[in-house]
């Protein structure tokens, strides 16, 4: 596991800063991604720990139920599949957390609450309704808003299900994601974040480097890494 290098984007070249400094990331883990299996946690958890100062863990379940309902279930249906896939990923990081903790390492990682830090801060409210207001106002953010959704939801609903209209639920999940990524900083009480993700995520660069909106959002940054 190492750090992607050599990006001249903006976004990136702040995330190497933050390499530099061991700052504070933010490491969001996608219910249903296969990519975060048991052992691939074992092996990230250890590395966030010793390459960061502190590690913020986003199991995002509270804000999947967008994706479950677009793809056919129920409210209810939907909360129940997001709260026992949560469960099991966050079990899984539990564990490779005990893990530190059982050889003296440091303990800097721990879980973004939802419910409690993030649903009702002011600060995300805010974010919240810029993203929003932007995939309203600007066409290219919309265009590529939901084309991000769509390439996920293409291998996750049936063919009998109107990917149009299952676009218009799912992309709430993507833009609930990127408020609270702008938010982080003040939700956190830090000068500077950065997203940490294991491939790239243009639709956040070009939205904290002001490509939509001509507002640059200097204190949140992004990390890639590569296996």
């Amino acid at each position: 596991m190492k750090i992607k290098i050599g990006v001249s984007l903006p976004a990136y070249q702040r995330g190497y800063k933050i390499v530099d400094d061991k700052g504070f990331i933010i490491a969001a883990m996608s219910i249903g991604n296969g990519y975060f299996g048991k052992e691939k946690i074992e092996e990230l958890i250890p590395f966030w720990s010793k390459s960061f100062s502190k590690v913020k863990i986003l199991i995002a379940d509270s804000i999947s139920i967008h994706t479950y309902k677009a793809k056919g279930y129920s409210e209810k249906e939907a909360r129940q599949k997001t709260r026992l896939a949560g469960n099991r990923l966050k079990n899984h990081c539990q564990r490779a957390i005990q893990q530190l903790r059982s050889r003296g390492d440091e303990n800097n990682v721990e879980f973004v609450e939802w419910s409690d830090e993030v649903e009702h801060n002011t600060e995300y409210e805010k974010q919240l309704s810029i993203v929003h207001g932007l995939y309203e106002k600007s066409l290219e953010f919309k265009k590529d808003a939901k084309e991000a959704t769509l390439s996920v939801l293409k291998s996750k609903v049936e063919e009998d299900i109107n990917l149009e209209k299952a676009a218009e639920e799912g992309v709430n999940y993507l833009l609930e994601e990127l408020a609270f990524l702008l938010a982080s900083p003040k939700i956190f009480n830090e000068k500077n974040i950065s997203y940490i993700y294991h491939r790239e995520w243009p639709i956040f660069v070009n939205l904290v480097d002001g490509k939509y909106d001509k507002k640059v959002r200097s204190n949140v940054a992004f990390i890639q890494t590569d296996d």
